[in-house]
């Protein structure tokens, strides 16, 4: 029964209500007498809109156990009568302890009313959904929809978007499952912050940051053991861009044990929330287009990370050695290629385009970033020693990396707009 009200559910979340009442009907012309069944018709013309119908139906039906509860508990929340709702999920938690359809039910019940009094309750019975039945996708989307109902702080919020997440990697075809995770994706804000640190530490780039961390790694480079050099400025920015990606792989191992820890393989879990992934920007335009303003972060970024430390040198007057832009250069043409394969295999093929297509932003700010990388490292190839000219490109660098705040904010203002809880 349960793969029966999936395919119900799926189908009522792409508006096919015709085959999901024939599909129904054919079920019930072999058991006709199977309460459940009825009820799953009601739901379907509760969604369908038809509410006298759907009303007519539910109350003719005997509901004899937690499963029929948990259904009946829906069938009233899609009619807007919560109380009874509420009070069929009381219904089916209390007929049945081991039944985590009816906790799940009863949460959802509680969240759509969203009143204060009743959020402990609603909480405790979406996390024991979920005790009963970790594995089942929907007793996480009922426990995300729950603790993100009652204007959650930023802890709250961020276990309330987890838990829909999971239930998108548990079922990554369920259309309904993937609309919530977009309603309520992570904030971007955190990025933003992690955007203000690294330039308040290129700022300081010549006083505490790369000294301590730049030239600890530095002095074990080939290169960086001549004082008051180009090639000892560039041995502090490869030792800090070591450091930096050192720390980013220790965020990685940490992450890959907690989920060793819950059970699951690595790659399991990449691959699922692959699919999530996929499944949701395929149906879901205005998630794409958040997503393309999250690549344009990114890709703001790049001339900051990758053409800075160049500029930064020359405009101090210490130009870097001849051929050195190559360094540079290497890195935009991996850093392009990586991105176009990583794109390809995570969102699949043509995702790119669509990306491109969808955001006239993105589109922009790639214009803009690869122009600034191609300018300055052709100021360097013409030994260009203007030091007011490289200060001008340094602040055009600073300037465009300040940029990356303004996807930030739209994509802020996107998600505000889509995710009030319903």
């Amino acid at each position: 029964m349960p793969d029966v009200f999936d395919h119900v559910l799926r189908l009522c979340g792409r508006k096919r209500f015709s085959d999901a009442h024939e599909y129904v009907s054919e079920l019930l012309r072999e058991r006709p007498d199977d309460p459940l069944l009825c009820l799953l018709d009601a739901l379907v013309y509760a969604r369908e809109g038809q509410v006298s119908r759907a009303r007519d139906l539910i109350e003719q039906v005997v509901v004899a156990d937690a499963s029929c509860g948990a259904v009946a508990s829906m069938i009233w929340a899609e009619l807007g009568e919560i109380s009874r709702a509420i009070s069929f999920g009381r219904r089916a938690t209390a007929d049945d302890l081991t039944e985590w359809c009816g906790f799940a039910a009863l949460a959802l019940a509680f969240a759509a009313e969203a009143e204060p009094d009743h959020r402990s309750e609603a909480e405790r019975a979406a996390r024991k959904a979920v005790e009963l039945a970790p594995g089942e996708a929907w007793a996480h989307a009922a426990l995300g929809q729950v603790l993100l109902a009652y204007t959650p702080g930023p802890r709250v919020h961020k276990e309330g978007v987890a838990a829909l997440k999971r239930a998108a990697e548990l079922s990554p075809d369920d259309e309904e499952i993937q609309a919530l995770v977009a309603q309520h994706p992570r904030s971007f804000w955190m990025e933003g912050c992690l955007a203000l640190l690294g330039l308040l530490l290129f700022v300081a780039w010549d006083q505490w940051t790369f000294e301590f961390l730049g030239d600890s790694v530095a002095r074990s480079l080939p290169f960086g053991q001549e004082p008051d050099t180009a090639r000892e400025i560039g041995a502090r920015a490869v030792g800090f861009l070591i450091v930096s990606v050192a720390g980013t792989a220790v965020v990685w191992i940490f992450w890959a044990i907690k989920v060793v820890r819950k059970g699951d393989r690595v790659s399991t879990v990449i691959l699922q929330r692959r699919t999530a992934s996929r499944n949701r920007h395929l149906a879901d335009q205005a998630d794409l287009r958040i997503a393309a303003l999250s690549a344009a972060v990114a890709v703001c970024v790049v001339p900051f990370g990758v053409t800075g430390f160049l500029a930064a040198s020359a405009a101090e007057g210490v130009p870097w050695s001849p051929g050195m832009e190559a360094g540079p250069l290497a890195a935009v043409a991996i850093l392009t290629v990586v991105g176009s394969v990583g794109t390809r295999w995570w969102f699949g093929p043509g995702q790119l385009r669509r990306f491109l297509g969808v955001s006239a932003l993105l589109r922009t700010y790639l214009a803009v970033s690869y122009g600034i990388v191609i300018v300055t490292i052709a100021l360097s190839a013409a030994r260009v020693t203007d030091t007011a000219l490289w200060t001008a490109v340094v602040i055009i660098h600073i300037a465009w990396f300040i940029a990356a705040f303004g996807p930030i904010v739209i994509a802020n203002r996107l998600h505000r707009r889509r995710g009030a809880p319903r």
